[in-house]
């Protein structure tokens, strides 16, 4: 897991630096920071490794969804406005390709998932076959470069993982805004907007104070809409 959504819910508790992680809230949880980057009118959802699919859910009783899917190996009962959840194991491209059949999708969120895969590149191939021309996928993707991950690893040579976060234990692919967004540019996609995402506190004083020069270093994230071209 990270900062979103993971791609097997976890229901165990672990701690983390404030003390006790709940998994079960971390998965119930809207992402907030992503929703500008989502169509207004985002049509049929497909929540990637969503979990309990809040964000999804979230967008369906807002009325800018009119249908959600979550596709996830979870538990629990799906989140309210959310239509089913479909067993999914997202490395493999069968069970990717398999999910055609609740599309096609107007809007596929990726939100924190690709970097638990082993071979995102082949599902954001597949993820785009799913979608209605000129549909959209919205992917958030942690950054390497952050200072909080490189602090540790220059000063001191620590490279720890954690329960959850920048250092999640479950991370099998590693980005950078550059490679993120080559990751996304695949096939029939071009990028619409990317946006890194600077965390609230010393990142983003630091951020402003050197008037964005050094930003790879203080996103947490990298936030990226991307379409499909109807061609």
């Amino acid at each position: 897991m990270t900062e979103g959504h993971a791609t097997v819910r976890d229901t165990r508790k672990g701690t983390g630096a404030g003390g006790a992680f709940d998994f079960d809230y971390y998965h119930a949880s809207v992402r907030h920071d992503v929703l500008p980057l989502i169509p207004e009118h985002c049509g049929r959802v497909l929540d990637v490794g969503g979990g309990v699919g809040a964000t999804g859910g979230f967008l369906k009783q807002r009325g800018r969804a009119t249908t959600v899917v979550v596709a996830d190996l979870c538990g629990g009962a799906p989140a309210p406005g959310v239509e089913r959840i479909v067993a999914a194991d997202l490395n493999d491209a069968a069970a990717l390709q398999a999910l055609g059949d609740h599309g096609p999708f107007d809007t596929i969120l990726c939100l924190d998932v690709l970097e638990h895969l082993y071979d995102p590149w082949d599902a954001i191939s597949q993820l785009q076959e799913l979608l209605a021309p000129g549909g959209c996928i919205v992917a958030s993707i942690p950054n390497v470069n952050y200072v909080g991950l490189l602090a540790p690893l220059v000063v001191r040579g620590r490279f720890e993982y954690q329960e959850t976060g920048i250092l999640d234990r479950t991370h099998i692919r590693w980005f950078t805004r550059q490679s993120a967004e080559a990751l996304i540019r695949r096939g029939r996609l071009h990028i619409e907007e990317s946006v890194a995402r600077v965390p609230d506190g010393k990142a983003k004083t630091l951020d402003r104070l050197t008037a964005g020069t050094l930003r790879r270093f203080f996103a947490l994230q990298q936030i990226i809409r991307s379409r499909k071209r109807a061609d």
